[in-house]
């Protein structure tokens, strides 16, 4: 039920054992979509959403790069 409430990459420590002794920590990596018996797998689809992928973990990584080496200058 816990994993149900997380998104991947996200941790929980909502759980314990041994009647409340023992803090467990949930970490959900990530969640793979059950396949229909009659559903097909796109390679073409799943191609273009790797590549989207990469290409938006490129651009986040270069805004991160832009922003840190950013000078701001303010003009009165």
């Amino acid at each position: 039920m816990e994993l149900s409430k997380l998104d991947p990459g996200e941790t929980s420590t909502a759980l314990t054992r041994s009647n409340g002794q023992t803090l467990v920590l949930l970490m959900l990596c990530g969640r793979t979509p059950v396949l229909e018996e009659d559903q097909e797998i796109d390679r073409d689809s799943i191609s273009a959403q790797l590549r989207n992928q990469r290409l938006n973990a490129f651009s986040e990584n270069l805004l991160e790069q832009l922003a840190a080496e950013a000078t701001i200058t303010v003009f009165e």
